[in-house]
């Protein structure tokens, strides 16, 4: 009503008046100017604080700048329901912070809670934040924990190398002041993230299960500038070292109040510092992981025949250009068998097969297997199991001999008895052990069988004192070897 009158008034002036056009056009002007003036103060009264932190790190960068802002949405004296938001850019990502509070005040002390949804606009990471604090006069306390929202995503940053997802963490965090020279405050910060490849400091600087103490000196001349120091100490050394100035408005509050050093103490008390932004790590800590670069895949099981040659590789993809492979078969090659690498294959040549009381076991070799490429990525150690058959020996394309058809009956006449081992294919079978199933004279001895790796057995006749016919047959496993034996006369 108070201004309804006003207008009117100043209406009824310039009617009572004798203005020309021009001075109407200037009074109208102003009384427009007036109220777009008295609108936007009434607006930014509402505005609780807006921030710019020019951060610079070791290496004199603003990586670490940013711009946040708290917005009284409602508030009693013992109430204020808030939001706050935050844009900044931190390790090349651009990033934003949203979040809503409330916090109830008494005259000694505060307590309030948050809660925060972050979000990578760079690289679409997503977590969510819960919060506490505490507050007394010249007095923060607060605590804040950070869970993820997305899941792995590919890391440009990492030459798409690696994947990335937001890492779970909590922090603890007290701000105090000096009440005597409450210009000069101190904070200390501990925080702790897990994953098995985090990057807390730096991407370059990845660790498991992180955590780190920093503590803190700032200094506000006057309420709209403030100067701080920051040393973080990590794990295993890591360590950095962030020098920052802030800009604090408050929209409500004169300018000529935000720069007089003396209401510096009022910011420090506890109705003071009631539009203050939270306190809590608005960069996205990421966990990351080694992508499958060289993904290998081997034949399993490699199976054939002793002598034949196989391929061990049944796929390979990578990345970047193979260096080689690292091949583990020190009981393969010790039976006999090879290993070579042959471009991007591995060829094995099948050991002899064993004829043991347990021939499955005996007759299966491990192989394991590593590639790495050019940049040192290696795949995963992939194993193998080579399995040497049983030759398949023909009969019909086998045959027996004897180096002579006669001998005497004097105890030390020798003969040589030969074997040729074919399969149906009328490849040499090597490996067997034989046995020779004997008839007629009796009065024999036979050495043991000896394979000569070509295929042919060889065994030694010494005849003893009687004479008579000899047939003589190897065999193998109790079952004969060849369609016909040798046969010997043995005469006195």
């Amino acid at each position: 009503e108070q201004q309804i009158a006003s207008t009117s008034q100043q209406i009824g002036s310039l009617l009572a008046e004798d203005m020309n056009s021009e001075q109407a056009a200037n009074m109208a002007r102003g009384w427009a100017s007036s109220q777009a003036s008295g609108a936007m103060t009434d607006w930014l009264s509402r505005f609780g604080t807006a921030r710019i932190t020019l951060g610079v790190d070791e290496d004199f960068s603003l990586k670490n700048s940013q711009f946040d802002f708290l917005h009284p949405w409602y508030e009693t004296p013992d109430n204020l329901f808030f939001s706050q938001h935050t844009l900044h850019r931190t390790d090349e990502r651009t990033q934003i912070n949203n979040g809503l509070g409330w916090r109830h005040f008494t005259p000694t002390w505060m307590s309030g809670i948050n809660f925060f949804f972050d979000h990578d606009l760079s690289r679409y990471h997503s977590r969510a934040g819960i919060g506490a604090e505490y507050w007394r006069d010249y007095l923060k306390l607060s605590s804040n924990g950070y869970l993820r929202l997305t899941n792995w995503r590919s890391a440009p940053e990492l030459d798409n190398d690696y994947e990335a997802r937001p890492a779970n963490g909590w922090d603890v965090r007290a701000e105090s002041w000096l009440p005597a020279w409450p210009h000069l405050g101190g904070k200390l910060v501990y925080e702790q993230y897990y994953g098995d490849e985090v990057a807390l400091f730096d991407k370059d600087d990845r660790q498991s299960n992180p955590h780190a103490i920093t503590a803190g000196l700032n200094y506000t001349p006057f309420p709209l500038m403030t100067f701080s120091a920051e040393q973080r100490q990590g794990k295993q050394g890591e360590n950095d070292t962030r020098f920052a100035v802030d800009f604090t408005w408050q929209p409500g509050s004169a300018m000529q109040k935000q720069l007089d050093p003396n209401e510096v103490a009022a910011r420090r008390s506890l109705a003071g510092s009631r539009y203050d932004l939270v306190d809590r790590n608005n960069n996205i800590v990421l966990e990351y992981r080694k992508k499958e670069l060289v993904r290998l895949t081997l034949t399993d099981p490699v199976t054939g025949k002793s002598g034949e040659v196989k391929s061990l590789v049944s796929s390979l993809q990578t990345k970047y250009a193979l260096k080689g492979y690292n091949v583990e078969a020190t009981a393969l090659e010790a039976a006999g068998g090879k290993v070579v690498t042959t471009g991007k294959d591995i060829l094995v040549t099948l050991p002899a097969y064993r004829f043991t009381s347990t021939p499955e076991t005996d007759n299966t070799w491990p192989i394991e297997v590593t590639a790495e490429d050019v940049k040192g990525n290696l795949s995963n150690r992939e194993q193998s199991m080579v399995v040497v058959q049983a030759p398949t020996l023909s009969q019909k394309d086998s045959s027996v001999s004897l180096s002579t058809q006669t001998l005497n009956a004097d105890s030390h006449s020798t003969a040589t008895l030969t074997f040729i081992a074919h399969d149906a294919a009328g490849n040499p079978v090597v490996g067997l052990v034989l046995s020779t199933r004997h008839e007629g004279v009796q009065d024999i001895t036979l050495s043991e069988w000896k394979d000569n790796g070509d295929g042919s057995y060889t065994q030694i006749l010494t005849t003893g004192a009687m004479s008579g016919t000899l047939t003589l047959m190897p065999q193998l496993n109790g079952v004969d070897a060849a369609k016909a034996p040798a046969v010997v006369n043995i005469i006195s």
